[in-house]
């Protein structure tokens, strides 16, 4: 959705979206039959449980998190 590389950072995802939101956003799109603005806002819930997964993602890779979460997993399975 964010034609982003892997290795991308925090703010490069931030921009990708907030040029995506603003294109999508209700507000913007008031001019469409309904139909289509109901696609519109569909969408822009959607990209927006993208990128909070995308920064998620981001936040854990760049901080180290799946190892830990990894090993966390690990132990659950032993228990």
């Amino acid at each position: 959705t964010f034609d982003l590389p892997s290795e991308a950072t925090e703010s490069a995802l931030k921009s990708a979206y907030r040029a995506l939101a603003l294109k999508l956003h209700p507000d913007k799109n008031q001019h469409l039959s309904p139909l289509a603005s109901s696609s519109a806002l569909a969408l822009f819930k959607s990209v927006s449980s993208q990128y909070q997964l995308a920064l998620e993602l981001i936040r854990k890779r760049d901080h180290g998190d799946f190892t830990h979460e990894a090993a966390d997993n690990d132990n659950a399975d032993n228990d």
